[in-house]
């Protein structure tokens, strides 16, 4: 049963890649090309998983609950829709270094000084890769619309 799970779901990803590989049309000629590169990466990928559900792989076992934590996924997801408003209310970087480790934290990750560096590693990687790669803007920070 878990081969079939993962062939459905390579192939919803694959109709996913081909539904945003055609979005991504309308996108600027100097704007696409990063968006397509990271389409093409999932769909390498979700090839690589389609791929294996025929071939050889761990054997199908007994049926798995789909969540194992609903009530994690929950507030996870409750998490991700408070990110989306955080961003457009604060600003990407605070929103960021905010949600990060506090979604960690509440999912049972404890060590707090991991979770600070790989908060602000992670805005700075975005930062060098969107704002100095490819002077892109992200939604300005709170602090810079009151001033």
């Amino acid at each position: 049963m878990v081969k079939i799970h993962d062939r459905i779901g390579a192939i919803v990803l694959l109709l996913v890649c081909g539904l945003a590989w055609t979005g991504s049309e309308r996108f600027p000629t100097d704007a696409v090309i990063f968006p397509r590169m990271v389409i093409a990466f999932l769909a390498i990928l979700s090839v690589v998983m389609l791929a294996k559900t025929f071939v050889g792989g761990r054997p199908s076992g007994p049926d798995r609950p789909f969540f194992i934590n609903g009530r994690r996924f929950t507030a996870t997801a409750a998490a991700i829709v408070v990110y989306i408003y955080g961003v457009s209310v604060l600003g990407y970087f605070t929103a960021t270094v905010a949600f990060l480790p506090l979604t960690a934290w509440k999912l049972g990750y404890r060590k707090a000084g991991h979770l600070a560096v790989m908060a602000v590693s992670f805005c700075a990687i975005i930062f060098l890769v969107f704002v100095a790669l490819f002077e892109r803007p992200l939604p300005a920070e709170w602090i810079l619309k009151i001033l």
